[in-house]
């Protein structure tokens, strides 16, 4: 079998391509169930460390308050983004590109994390 064949009458039909792995709509339904859980997970973190984040910055309640508050207010944006633009664009491959700009946020998010690790384990060995 080939990637593109042709049934019937080749003047009059049109070429049926096989499914692969990422022209599935089972395998678009797991990935975004893996994207809103991974979004699920982040958005936990975020709420459960506003205490910490408060104390290692001096931040006030009102502060920390409107960081959380932001980071509801971006998803909501890309809500709107992604409605306005769904019928015009192709709808996996946006919500994909958004996936990668999130995963990037996300590793922004814990990289002070890992920095103070690095930087603290490498001032205490010399």
């Amino acid at each position: 079998m080939t990637a593109i064949e042709v049934q019937g009458n080749p003047q009059t039909s049109r070429p049926r391509r096989s499914m692969g792995l990422f022209n599935n709509i089972k395998f678009f339904v797991l990935c975004h169930g893996m994207l809103q859980l991974a979004q699920l997970l982040v958005s936990g973190y975020l709420k459960g460390s506003i205490t910490t984040i408060e104390k290692r910055y001096g931040f006030s309640s009102q502060k920390s308050g409107l960081l959380a508050a932001f980071n509801e207010v971006g998803n909501t944006v890309l809500i709107v983004f992604v409605s306005f633009f769904g019928s015009r664009v192709h709808r996996p491959r946006c919500i994909g590109i958004g996936a990668m700009i999130a995963s990037v946020g996300v590793f922004l998010i814990a990289l002070p994390h890992f920095i103070r690790l690095f930087c603290f384990s490498f001032f205490t060995s010399t």
